[in-house]
This record gives C-alpha cells, structure tokens and sequence, in this order.
C-alpha cells in the first residue's frame, strides 16, 4: 500500500528506569556527532514528509483514488462498458501505486531477510571486486557540468577539486573555504551524507550495519566519497556561473537567448530573479534561486535515484540485477536527453 510513517528513533519512547546507569553505559553511543545528525535527519525526514503527504501518506492515497475514478469516467465516455473501464483502470492505479512505492523507497519492503542478506554479501562482494578503482572512471563528471551549461574553465576547476578532496577525505580533513561553505548554506552539500549516499547508491536502502560500513569504507579509501564532494562543490559554482551567464544572455534576441530563458524556465526562475552583489556573487537569500542552484546541480552530477529508472528496479527483490545498470539510465537521463534536447531545440551541439 501507498504511504508510510517516516521512522523517527526519539518519538518510540521506552523507559529502562529499572536498569543501573552503568550498566546502560556499555551499551550507549559515544558518537555525538552521529547521534544529533540521525535525530535531526530522522526529525527532518518524517516532518517534511507528513507535511506534504499525511501522517501515514493518506494524502498520496486519496490522489490515487481521485485519478482511478477520473480514469474510469474517461474509459466509460469513451465507450467501455463499467466493469471494463474499473479493470483497465484499476491497472492504471496498480502501476502508478508501485511508481509511487519506489519513489518512496517501501516498494519491496516484504523482502524475506534470508534472501536480503545474500544479496548483500554478493554486492558487497562485487563492489570489493570490480569498484577498488571507480575513481578512474570519474573523468566524465566535470563533462556533465558543460553538457548542463557550464564551460570548460568550470570542468577543468571540477576535476582538479574532486582530485584535491579524494586525498582530504582519506585524510579526514575535508576543504572548507568559500565555495564549501556556500555549497553547505545552500544546501548542496551535506557534510555527513557522502557516504550514506553511497551506501544507497551502490546498494540499498535495505542494507544492514556491516554491509554499510565494509561499504563506507571503501567509497572512503577508493576516492569516490571525496570526488564526490569536490563534485558537489564544484557543481555548485558552476551552478552559479551558469546562473549569472543565463541571466545575462536572455536579454538577447538569438538562439542563445532562447537557450539561457529555456535553462532559467527550467530551473524555475526568470532573468529578474537573478541578482548580483557589487562583489559579482550571486544573492541566495531568495529561496527560489537556492533551489534553482539544486535543481541544476542534480541535473548535472550523476546520483542515480528512483526517479531515472524503471520502478521494479527499485525492489530489493532484484538488486542483483540492477546493480549497476542504474547507472546507464541516470547518464541516459541527465546527460544524453539533455545533449539531445540541445541539439532538437536550440540547434546547439557543443554537449
């Protein structure tokens, strides 16, 4: 069924007053940093979701029912008797319930246990095997940012950042200077997240505690967790730049106009939108050009997600198989239809 309750550790309260303090100790995190960060994410999470979606996603669940009553009005209107019309739309909702499902990440929540822990050994397995040198394979990143506007000076920047975080990350001394600190204010950057990202990226959400840390692990010593960040910073500036440079030429009448005003429509925000300092840095107190500096970052550094691929290929049932074949249909979905709809629209064939 559509719609969950975000877990939140703090709201199941339970009390061992009955038990000595020391002897709780032992068994208590010491990891502060740990401890404020999943409260606040869990916090934030379940918030936001209950916000948009009801307590328990009712608000999901009643725009399915709406749309399957809209389909089967449609269907009898043109002609099918009602019990054909309630069938053909009732397949409409199951499909649409999954997609719901997988974006939500409870589809395949009935997952046996057994069979959840083999798969996670044999992709654990297969990262140790075939991922020990991924970051080679990394030069196509600062490609993504000129595909998505960005020019070469920004890729050339990219690249030199994410090599320059792969040894400050094995180091645990990450770089905060400006852009770092922008990307964080924006919220690009999330500074305990890399490696949970990878953690799903590369597997599951489903995954349990020692799969993820062998995982963790080698994101951290492979390079990938330290490229990436400088990606995501790198990204952000490049965020910006394209920013001002669209604002900039659509005031012009040409192809190029067209282009910048389509980028900016895109990200949700006009030319007047833009606003520049007198020290040439762009204002981010509008909450709409944050989000547009998210919007064209996402669209630029390849983080494979529910919403590029195929439902099913969100079912833990069949992780071995989509493994990996994910990352085909995010580049497909942020690099070449991005290439393609340049070339189509504005004529513009540089991606």
């Amino acid at each position: 069924q559509v719609g969950f309750t975000p877990w939140m550790r703090a709201v199941n309260k339970r009390e061992l007053n009955w038990l000595a303090p020391e002897f709780l100790a032992k068994y208590g995190s010491k990891d502060v940093n740990n401890i404020v960060t999943s409260y606040i994410a869990q916090a934030v999470k379940r918030t936001e979701y209950v916000r948009r979606f009801g307590n328990d996603g009712e608000k999901l669940q009643d725009m399915l029912k709406v749309a399957h009553k809209a389909n089967v009005a449609k269907f009898e209107a043109d002609g099918l008797k009602k019990d054909e019309a309630e069938m053909k739309a009732l397949k409409i909702a199951k499909n649409a319930a999954k997609d719901v499902m997988a974006l939500e990440g409870t589809l395949g929540h009935d997952i046996n246990p057994t069979l959840r822990r083999v798969n996670n050994s044999i992709m654990v397995y297969e990262n140790l095997r075939t991922l020990s040198t991924s970051l080679f394979s990394q030069f196509i990143d600062p490609m993504n940012l000129v595909v998505n506007g960005a020019d070469f000076k920004d890729a050339w920047g990219a690249y030199k950042r994410g090599m320059k975080e792969v040894v400050a990350s094995i180091k645990g001394d990450h770089t905060i200077d400006n852009d770092a600190k922008i990307a964080a204010m924006v919220g690009t950057l999330d500074a305990s997240a890399g490696l949970a990202t990878f953690g799903q990226v590369y597997n599951s959400q489903f995954m349990g505690g020692k799969f993820r840390q062998m995982n963790d692990a080698l994101f951290k010593y492979n390079g990938m967790e330290g490229f990436n960040r400088g990606m995501q910073i790198a990204g952000t500036r490049a965020a910006i730049n394209s920013i001002k440079r669209f604002a900039e030429l659509a005031a012009d009448k040409s192809a190029r106009g067209d282009m910048a005003r389509d980028r900016l429509e895109e990200m949700g925000i006009k030319a007047s939108d833009v606003k520049v300092d007198k020290d040439g840095e762009l204002d981010y107190t509008d909450s709409k050009i944050r989000q547009a500096i998210h919007t064209w970052v996402s669209g630029a550094v390849m983080r494979p997600n529910a919403a590029q691929r195929p439902a099913w290929a969100s079912d833990p049932h069949y992780m071995l198989i989509w493994h990996m074949k994910q990352f085909a249909y995010t580049f497909h979905d942020l690099i070449m239809k991005r290439a393609i709809y340049q070339t189509k629209n504005f004529g513009d064939r540089g991606p």
